[in-house]
């Protein structure tokens, strides 16, 4: 049986309940451009990235304006 790959998922706002598969690493912010598109004032253009490693999932702010 293989391995299930873990997964992102939106908790709120308007794409709640939306996942994401994190089988790449995935860029998170308002920008059109992301995997993960989110329209949200708190988000920025390019708000934070994630990916996983060591079979952990680790996340990267990326300069946002209200931090992650």
């Amino acid at each position: 049986m293989p391995t299930p790959v873990p997964k992102l998922v939106v908790v709120s706002g308007e794409r709640q309940g939306s996942a994401f598969e994190l089988s790449r690493p995935l860029a998170i912010g308002s920008n059109r451009s992301s995997e993960v598109h989110l329209r949200d004032a708190a988000v920025s253009w390019n708000h934070a990235r994630v990916w996983l490693e060591g079979g952990e999932a680790l996340i990267e702010d990326l300069g946002s304006a209200t931090g992650t």
